[in-house]
């Protein structure tokens, strides 16, 4: 009959099968809405309605205890165990949901970062093509063999210099074993500001207890970290003992603006005795 034991109360249904009840919840209100016979000793039965839309637990079938089944010369049913066992469904209607997260320190990243997409449950056919991603791309996309069905990670590499990375997961891209979809994943944005730029083609000319440094701006500062001012440092000998650095004042006069300079002499030095110097571009204080 392909039928289970009852388990809880119930009302007695077509050809005696036994209506509602189930095991490990408290009350299941569902009917047997049709028996259908499929073959000489085969009937396929359909439960529905009630609360099973919602319902997320253990249920079985079974016969009431006055039904009346008989087979074709009268001969009444000897046992109400399918195959002497209990018949039992699992009823699971929890909707997966996923979280996604990352490795970016503080929301904020300087290039490529790590994203971890974490699974309430076991679910399958989650794919790279699922994840998302505005202003960067997804790639090294791996499950976690220790939390196998659960656990995603990707590596997400920026594309666009001062744009935030946005990362999301569509509803319905992955399912649990019962079918479930999952939910829509709450989107997660990261903030992309690559580091500055060193200054272009640094020099260097000595004179006569000193030394004039020259350079030109950062040849690629599109998107990166916004630049307030240039320093530097020098140092005599080998290995070299560094000075402190020195931020490059404003030699053009053009008020407190000093991302437009691109020398300094450096004054002071001993003739005779080498140096080495270093600039920078600074973003900040």
């Amino acid at each position: 009959m392909g039928c289970g034991v009852q388990r809880g109360g119930g009302e007695r249904g077509p050809d005696g099968l036994h209506r509602g009840g189930g095991t490990g919840i408290g009350s299941v209100t569902k009917t047997v809405t049709a028996v259908t016979n499929t073959g000489d000793t085969t009937y396929d039965v359909t439960a529905s309605g009630g609360n099973l839309a919602n319902l997320d637990a253990t249920v079985t079938l079974g016969f009431d205890s006055g039904q009346n089944i008989q087979d074709s010369v009268g001969n009444a049913l000897s046992t109400t165990l399918p195959d002497g066992v209990a018949n039992t469904y699992e009823v699971d209607n929890t909707v997966p949901t996923v979280e996604i997260s990352t490795d970016a320190s503080g929301g904020s990243t300087t290039g490529a970062f790590t994203a971890t997409f974490r699974f309430s449950e076991k679910v399958k056919d989650f794919v790279v093509g699922d994840v998302t991603v505005g202003n960067g791309a997804a790639s090294a996309f791996s499950e976690d063999a220790d939390n196998a069905g659960t656990v995603w990670t990707a590596t997400i590499t920026p594309t666009v210099n001062g744009t935030a990375v946005t990362l999301g997961v569509a509803a319905g891209v992955a399912t649990d074993d019962a079918g479930n979809n999952n939910a829509v994943a709450t989107g997660v944005s990261v903030d992309y500001t690559r580091p500055l730029e060193a200054p272009a083609t640094f020099t260097a000319t000595g004179g006569d207890a000193q030394v004039t440094l020259n350079w030109s701006a950062p040849s690629d500062s599109a998107g990166t970290a916004v630049l307030t001012k240039y320093q530097y440092r020098y140092g005599p000998g080998s290995p070299v003992t560094w000075g402190s650095w020195t931020d490059v004042g404003d030699s053009t006069d053009d008020g407190d603006d000093v991302t437009d300079e691109n020398g300094v002499v450096v004054t002071g030095l001993s003739n005779g005795t080498a140096y080495t110097f270093r600039i920078r571009a600074v973003a900040g204080t």
